[in-house]
């Protein structure tokens, strides 16, 4: 486990931002970890529910299907929250569902900008990716309800120099360099998900994130393409459950359903 020093001066500036009922004693902010979902696991079994690890930059940060998310220092929100939910293994999908909306609504509030979720876990402006979601679950002995769920936030806020090559078309950034915003953005930002993410949580069997994830999401009415099993489909999406599983019509007209599992889209 590697783990820089906790950076007190961006903890005070998100206890400032967050709603009063929240605890601040309960979050954790690094200047440098290995990754955050990481820490959360390593933890988690050990700490009550609604612990929130931060870090200014990660070295191992993690993405969906063993990929990385791309973390440099000072330029991003790299994020994990846990929970322990009464949920089986199954329905741990809404997690990350309801994450990107929070991710939306924080954003669309904070800094007045336009985003839209990509189904399942990344949040896109400008047809390019500023954020990914990882959710990850373990349940408790001989059940498949949850033990605890971490949920992994990673936002590209400011537009890093050191972009890797391979991630240049297909990243972005919220402001754009020499682009002015909002004072203490990152602070902000990081206690509006806090605030709005458990809002929701707190009556989540209400699901009431459900119909703005279907209003938020890019791919709704959309040709798109899914990869599964090393095959590549070619689908228009026709909506999106209340389960937020996709419905797709397949170029012979069959109708199917889509769990996250090992699927990924490619947009047409």
């Amino acid at each position: 486990m590697n783990i820089e020093e906790k950076d007190g001066f961006l903890l005070e500036k998100i206890k400032k931002y967050l709603n009063k009922k929240e605890k601040t004693d309960d979050i954790l902010v690094y200047n440098k970890v290995d990754s955050t979902n990481i820490i959360a696991k390593q933890m988690a079994s050990s700490v009550k529910e609604k612990k929130v690890i931060v870090a200014k930059s990660q070295t191992k940060g993690k993405g969906r299907l063993g990929r990385t998310f791309f973390s440099p220092d000072e330029t991003g929100i790299y994020m994990s929250i846990i929970v322990k939910p009464h949920m089986d293994i199954r329905e741990s999908v809404n997690l990350t569902t309801l994450a990107a909306v929070v991710v939306v609504e924080a954003i669309e509030k904070i800094t007045k900008k336009k985003v839209s979720i990509k189904w399942v876990n990344d949040v896109f402006k400008d047809g390019k990716k500023i954020c990914g979601i990882l959710t990850q679950a373990s349940t408790k002995m001989d059940s498949s309800y949850l033990e605890y769920a971490i949920v992994g936030i990673g936002i590209n806020v400011f537009e890093p120099t050191d972009i890797p090559e391979e991630l240049k078309d297909i990243m972005t950034s919220l402001y754009e360099k020499n682009e002015d915003y909002e004072k203490d953005v990152i602070a902000k930002l990081i206690a509006e998900i806090i605030n709005i993410f458990f809002d929701y949580y707190n009556d989540l069997d209400k699901k009431e994130y459900v119909d703005k994830y279907k209003k938020y999401s890019m791919v709704v009415g959309k040709d798109v393409y899914v990869l599964k099993n090393n095959t590549k489909t070619k689908v228009k999406v026709l909506d999106i459950d209340d389960e937020c599983r996709l419905i797709v019509e397949h170029e012979d007209k069959t109708v199917e359903t889509l769990s996250s599992g090992e699927i990924s889209l490619r947009l047409d």
